[in-house]
């Protein structure tokens, strides 16, 4: 059997990946064919890590999954000079990256082609469309919750509304429906302010995340919430998105325990 038993002839040369488990992403860069079906092999066979021209990259835990045609002949560092010279890098805990919307900039987002046409059980990963500003999966885990103590409904319908505005870059619309979540949130917690919210989470031993990019947003009076309007467009929107993630993950997760 030939290795190539993804059918990718119709593919450009290269490939570039981005990975996130929500709050931390990384990219894997110009990728062959036979390298990037090792890499949805390595998916679709669970395993945690895969080596690539000598570099480790670990997959567990992945959320989002995003593969990109990138017609070029660059090699590795060729790629990563050409998203350097076009400022295309973000930074998180982890290091820098290059997040799904710019990579769109330099090829098409083949994922879903790419797993269909391996036989992967998309349920084995989160993928997302580009254009949501909310992972879809993340909605639909908050959908699936059975809780007494609260009625998700309106943060359900609020998300899908983000999502729909951001795929459509109503930003305006997006800026006010993250204030109004972020308003929204502490009612879960049986807290008053979103600041309890990012205190909590902050000081926790187990469970510590960072919300400072939403935290800026929530702070602001409403009275003024207009005039800060052009302070968190461009890359504070996509922070502002990690961390929605990362809350919304805990939302899930602490409304799934048995202690809930």
């Amino acid at each position: 059997m030939s290795n190539n038993k993804y059918y990718f002839n119709h593919i450009p040369m290269k490939y570039n990946i981005f990975l996130s488990t929500g709050s931390r992403h990384k990219n894997i860069f110009a990728l062959n064919r036979k390298q990037l079906n090792r890499l949805v092999e390595a998916f679709k066979n669970g395993k945690t890590q895969i080596s690539i021209s000598g570099t480790y990259y670990y997959l567990g835990r992945t959320q989002k999954l995003f593969i990109f045609t990138f017609n070029s002949d660059r090699n590795l560092d060729e790629t990563k000079e050409l998203f350097e010279q076009h400022s295309m890098f973000s930074k998180d805990s982890l290091g820098h990256y290059v997040d799904p919307r710019k990579l769109s900039i330099f090829g098409k987002e083949i994922t879903s082609e790419i797993l269909s046409n391996a036989g992967f059980d998309i349920t084995k990963i989160y993928t997302a469309s580009i254009d949501s500003f909310v992972n879809p999966r993340k909605i639909y885990s908050l959908k699936e919750l059975k809780s007494d103590k609260f009625d998700f409904s309106i943060l359900i319908k609020m998300c899908r509304e983000l999502n729909n505005n951001y795929s459509n870059s109503n930003y305006l619309s997006v800026f006010l429906l993250l204030k109004a979540i972020c308003d929204h949130i502490p009612q879960i917690y049986n807290m008053h302010s979103f600041s309890q919210v990012s205190d909590y989470y902050q000081n926790s031993r187990s469970n510590k995340i960072s919300l400072r990019n939403l935290l800026s947003l929530a702070e602001i009076d409403s009275n003024a919430l207009i005039s800060s309007y052009d302070k968190f467009i461009g890359n504070d929107l996509i922070s502002m998105s990690q961390d929605l993630e990362a809350l919304l993950e805990k939302i899930i997760v602490r409304n799934t325990s048995k202690d809930s």
